[in-house]
């Protein structure tokens, strides 16, 4: 089973790696990181945005040729004022594209500090790792390629890696049973 994903971030990749040798037991699942360019800015700030970015790279993954699957992951912003103190939710979508059809799902939300959604308001030119930086939280400048801010929110119980293989199993939901979500 040869997957590709558009991104080459490396927690991304070794968690697709990671759940896709769950679900392809009697094969060897080979995961190759594509370069895709962002569609929707540094920091997608909203569903529609982080979902079609998402798309966008399990498309251009796929088309890269000389896989069976092309999956996107996209991290962003699900706006929620009503409902949240910052405004915003961070969740993480998977996109996973086998030719003819999408199947989506999303990781679990949370809440990221208001003084990093503000930084990201501001500049449109950096994403949440960098506004975390800034802003403080980490001395890592790229925490996204690690265990990610979540590890540190939650204390170490939850990781970035976390995050990614919950979202692939949502999307797989729609990939293996098919038949239920018939057009």
């Amino acid at each position: 089973m040869i997957i590709k994903t558009g991104s080459e971030n490396p927690t991304k990749v070794e968690a697709l790696k990671e759940v896709m040798k769950d679900y392809f037991p009697d094969s060897t699942v080979i995961g190759i990181a594509v370069a895709v360019p962002r569609i929707v800015g540094c920091q997608p700030k909203s569903m529609s945005d982080t979902l079609c970015g998402a798309d966008y790279r399990a498309k251009q993954a796929f088309e890269s040729g000389g896989c069976d699957l092309g999956i996107g992951l996209e991290s962003g912003m699900i706006g929620c004022s009503k409902f949240t103190k910052s405004g915003y939710l961070n969740a993480l979508f998977c996109s996973i594209f086998d030719g003819k059809n999408f199947h989506i799902g999303m990781s679990s939300a949370f809440e990221m500090p208001k003084d990093t959604i503000e930084i990201v308001l501001e500049d449109p030119t950096i994403d949440l790792s960098e506004a975390l930086f800034r802003a403080e939280y980490t001395k890592e400048e790229r925490i996204g390629y690690g265990k990610g801010f979540i590890h540190v929110l939650t204390k170490g119980r939850v990781t970035r890696q976390d995050f990614v293989i919950q979202a692939v199993q949502m999307a797989m939901i729609h990939l293996e049973n098919s038949e239920w979500y018939l057009a």
